[in-house]
């Protein structure tokens, strides 16, 4: 009696533990869906495996979407910023218009636009530009000048200093020299005093 009892108690565990285990399958093999074929041609979708005799066709792979190309954008002008206002919009509105996707008529549209009302106004910004690279380059060139006239000034100076004390020297050496050779001595040190500190 008491072998039968625990027979009967490990039944309910065991068809407990079937239960359970069959409800723990796994997500994607609950998911599965085939798509067959019957002998007629007709199509029809099933999550048991095809029949024998139909044809499975798996479902397609997703075709990966290309990237939208979007033009780049060019730097703006330089003489842009001594346009009128109105037509350095209007620049770049031109500019930037296939990145924005601007139908060619339109971007046409907008070209003749700005033919026929900004071209003056372009003509005289990049004259305006060039005149301030020009004015630039003559400052610069100006600047170097200068530099390099201060530059071989100071070393003529420094040259004319060395030669000045090289002749200091060899007049304080001198033990014998005359009352008229003295005074010149102290007129030379003076002199390199206030040039050369």
């Amino acid at each position: 009696m008491k072998t039968m009892m625990k027979k009967l108690v490990g039944l309910p565990a065991l068809a407990l533990a079937l239960v359970l285990g069959a409800g723990m399958a796994p997500a994607d093999a609950q998911a599965q869906t085939y798509q067959c074929r019957d002998n007629t041609g007709r199509a029809y979708i099933s999550s048991q495996p095809c029949k024998p005799g139909m044809v499975y066709y798996a479902p397609l792979p997703e075709r990966p979407v290309a990237p939208t190309y979007i033009p780049s954008v060019g730097d703006a002008p330089e003489h842009l910023k001594y346009m009128d206002p109105r037509c350095a919009s209007l620049n770049d509105a031109i500019r930037t218009a296939p990145a924005r996707g601007l139908k060619g008529d339109v971007v046409s549209d907008m070209r003749k636009e700005y033919n026929r009302e900004c071209r003056e106004s372009e003509m005289e910004a990049s004259r305006r530009l060039s005149q301030e690279k020009g004015d630039k380059r003559k400052a610069a060139d100006t600047e170097k000048k200068v530099a390099e006239r201060e530059a071989s000034w100071t070393k003529a100076q420094q040259e004319m200093c060395g030669e000045l004390k090289r002749v200091l020297r060899i007049k304080q050496a001198r033990t014998d020299l005359n009352e008229g050779e003295q005074r010149d001595l102290q007129r030379s040190q003076e002199a390199y005093q206030r040039r050369c500190g």
